[in-house]
């Protein structure tokens, strides 16, 4: 099986391939790619080393990543795609040959490498080969790969193969209902749809006439005046002695 991990700087795409590499079948060889041009990047294989089993056998390959690839059994970790590029010739890298390697390979194989496209452009001519070249092989190796896992911030997102068929047709049209309603010189859509909701006004008395239509038409008025099923403290009428409905104004001024 061939995994591409790809992800950012820091984002934790070699501990999660480190991970995939532990749980495949032994042995398991670290291909790394990298050399320690300066401090930061001694201190950054340092860690790296710290990190893998002591059980893991490690090859360096350089800028010949193809050839050494294909001289390791077993489970094969390639640490990463983006130093490889970086150390080949021009910043051309030979992705048929990398892809051959791949294929012919009968163990595991774990590729990492960065995820260029979402960061800041690159200032220099340099900057813009490089990640064109990247952007191509990691495409190449995906086109290749059994699984690809991008990785933000320690998180897996598992990639699938993009198959138009599989989106369907689009979704129809949803017609605006207040676009016929739109009165001239009007925006379509906008004085239709606004007045549809606008609700009836009411009448002064409408909350009393329906409160006292329901309450009498459930039998008729009871003994002493008081309606059916009707509570003096219940919707529709108020618990005051003059039974007034909320929201219509008391003859006394009070509300």
């Amino acid at each position: 099986m061939i995994t591409l991990v790809l992800g950012g700087t820091r984002s934790g795409k070699s501990e999660v391939a480190e991970a995939l590499a532990a749980a495949a079948p032994p042995p398991v060889t670290y291909v790394a790619t990298g050399t320690a041009t300066d401090d930061e990047m001694a201190a950054r294989i340092a860690a790296h080393r710290a990190r893998r089993p002591a059980s893991w056998a490690t090859a360096e390959a350089g800028a010949e990543l193809p050839a050494v690839l294909a001289g390791v059994a077993g489970t094969a970790l390639v640490d990463s795609l983006g130093t490889w590029v970086a150390a080949v010739p021009d910043l051309a890298p030979d992705a048929a040959a990398l892809v051959r390697a791949l294929r012919d390979r009968r163990g595991d194989t774990i590729v990492v490498s960065e995820e260029v496209g979402l960061g800041v452009h690159p200032a220099t001519a340099a900057g813009r080969r490089f990640a064109d070249e990247l952007g191509l092989l990691n495409r190449a190796v995906a086109d290749v790969a059994d699984r690809v896992l991008l990785v933000v911030a320690g998180r897996v997102l598992p990639l699938d193969r993009f198959d138009p068929g599989a989106l369907g047709p689009p979704p129809p049209a949803v017609p605006d209902p207040g676009a016929d309603a739109a009165g001239p010189g009007s925006a379509p859509g906008v004085a239709g749809a606004h007045a549809d909701r606008r609700p009836p006004p009411a009448s002064p008395g409408a909350g009393l006439d329906t409160a006292t239509a329901g309450a009498g038409g459930a039998g008729g008025a009871a003994p002493g005046g008081d309606r059916p099923g009707a509570d003096p403290g219940g919707p529709g009428l108020q618990g005051s002695p003059g039974g007034d409905a909320p929201g219509i104004g008391h003859p006394s001024g009070r509300a």
